[in-house]
């Protein structure tokens, strides 16, 4: 049973126009490995406690660190979905390019779940998110 939801994002993704004119490749070097030593420090710690997470994961760190997002799995967590790139979804239709960007992150770890960056969600998207297999 997972008790608790975490998302998994870097300062990078905090919706700052400075970071979100960066490319995917100055973001992650920005992060420099900071949600890899957070995470491994995370795991370390609910493993003590024996302790499972949803772990709510913008795409894009995938792509940044993807043997991170494996050794979440592998630990018994739940991968969910936080968006590609962590884009707030202001307009309809916005989320239509995040799963498209997403496809392969999603059908890999079997995601039934996600979060809207900034709780910002419209209604029809869920027929969106249910096409991509996405439950809750």
């Amino acid at each position: 049973m997972h008790y608790y939801a975490v998302d998994l994002e870097s300062f990078v993704f905090s919706g700052a126009p400075k970071y979100a004119r960066l490319s995917i490749e100055e973001r992650k070097r920005l992060d420099g490995g900071t949600v890899v030593r957070h995470v491994e420090q995370l795991l370390q710690l609910l493993s003590r406690h024996n302790t499972k997470l949803s772990v709510f994961t913008v795409g894009e760190i995938n792509d940044w660190y993807p043997g991170l997002i494996e050794s979440i799995a592998r630990e018994g967590h739940e991968i969910c979905y936080h968006t590609q790139n962590h884009l707030y979804l202001r307009e309809p239709g916005l989320l239509a390019r995040e799963l498209e960007q997403s496809k392969a992150f999603i059908a890999k770890y079997n995601i039934k779940g996600f979060q809207a960056p900034a709780i910002i969600f419209h209604r029809e998207d869920y027929r969106l998110l249910a096409a991509s297999g996405i439950q809750y």
